[in-house]
């Protein structure tokens, strides 16, 4: 029978082949979002079925709420004339993401099994990033037209379990491979999550100290190198340019924020005029027309910060339900950094802050599997007590 730690190691199987497919999908010669999107919605309905079919799998009303209420925007969204393919999508990811919540919440864990028994498949996705990162770097110095971005989010659920298990090497190894590939957001809100973690044991100067002593040996590559090939290095050299106007909001969105703001912009305009709709929103499958600098580049579905890909999709009341949700998960994510009782949950803890703090550079919430595999670990009591 299919237990817990066979759907982790399915999800995490899932996650290196995306990973691995990154090269491909850059360079053009295979675009794995279809099969993406099958493999997604079949690992979602193992989850579902766990959870619809076993009645000692229990949730109080606020999941279920949150599980289904999409589906009660279904009308709106096709009343609004909004893409089915956007409407069923919209109203089945809470579906599947709260059923991998529940399901992990209430099954019995052991974060020392975990680790015996998912050992294997974090080793895969440690390779997979290996190889997809080193493959896009080869790629972009041979002159391919790809652009050096593919430090996935679901990397730092693996580099958190290898860092707090104690493999030093094999951590700095992925550090700088995560670096290199040149995401910002999943970066920052690793580190965050990282001194946060350090503080509410040493202090924020270790943790500092570490982070500038582990950043020291970039600072002895040639900057050239870093305008060629990190993308990274751009965004934050802009900062600190003679350029650098923060009146200048459009060339700040341009340089910096990669069209962001004119996404929320576009997204909101038709909400300034009607404040009815704020509630519920348009319904599930909400496109929006996007203008970047007064041009129109066509129609979108969400916006990178995720709080108005939420608000706009979903409306007010599922947007604030799901924080709240969010906000739950946090702060037990604070008791296992107080207690420090299992790396495992620390590690887990910090991957979902970083996945969080992601969030709002990327519309990522429902997307990735591992941020509600992760939820739902963190949310279950019993977690370092027994064995399924």
């Amino acid at each position: 029978m299919i237990n817990a730690y066979h759907l982790i190691n399915i999800v995490l199987a899932y996650v290196s082949f995306s990973i691995l497919m990154v090269p491909f999908r850059l360079v053009g010669v295979f675009n794995p979002a279809i099969v993406d999107s099958y493999i997604y919605f079949l690992i979602g309905s193992l989850f579902l079925y766990k959870v619809l079919f076993y009645s000692h799998f229990r949730a109080n009303l606020f999941l279920w709420v949150l599980m289904f209420f999409p589906f009660v925007l279904v009308p709106l969204g096709l009343i609004n004339g909004n893409s089915l393919v956007y409407v069923v999508s919209d109203a089945l990811k809470p579906l599947i993401f709260f059923s991998i919540v529940i399901y992990l919440k209430n099954v019995e864990f052991s974060t020392e099994e975990f680790y015996k028994k998912t050992y294997f498949f974090n080793n895969v996705l440690f390779v997979c990033s290996f190889v997809a990162i080193c493959s896009v770097l080869f790629l972009y110095f041979l002159g391919f037209n790809v652009r050096p971005s593919v430090s996935d989010l679901s990397m730092y659920f693996t580099f958190s379990i290898i860092l707090f298990s104690g493999h030093y090497l094999k951590s700095f190894i992925f550090g700088c491979l995560l670096i290199l590939g040149g995401k910002i957001g999943p970066l920052l809100g690793f580190l965050c999550s990282f001194i946060l973690y350090k503080f509410r044991h040493v202090g924020f100067v270790r943790p500092l100290v570490f982070l500038f002593l582990f950043l020291l040996p970039f600072s002895l590559v040639p900057t050239s190198f870093y305008e060629s090939y990190l993308p990274l290095y751009g965004k934050v050299s802009y900062l600190f340019s003679v350029d650098f106007d923060m009146n200048d909001m459009l060339l700040v969105d341009d340089k910096l924020l990669g069209g962001r703001l004119a996404e929320i912009v576009s997204a909101m305009a038709s909400y300034l005029n009607n404040y009815y709709m704020w509630f519920f929103g348009y319904g599930v499958g909400y496109e929006y027309e996007y203008y970047r600098a007064g041009v129109f580049e066509g129609l979108l579905h969400g916006v990178h910060f995720s709080p108005v890909s939420l608000l706009t999709i979903y409306g007010f009341f599922y947007t604030f339900l799901f924080f709240v949700f969010v906000l739950k998960v946090i702060f037990e994510c604070f008791k296992h950094f107080k207690s420090d009782s299992d790396f495992v949950l620390v590690a887990i803890s910090i991957f979902f802050i970083t996945a969080f703090l992601n969030s709002f550079t990327s519309y990522s919430i429902f997307s990735v599997l591992l941020f509600p595999v992760s939820a739902g670990i963190i949310l279950n009591k019993g977690a370092f007590k027994c064995v399924e």
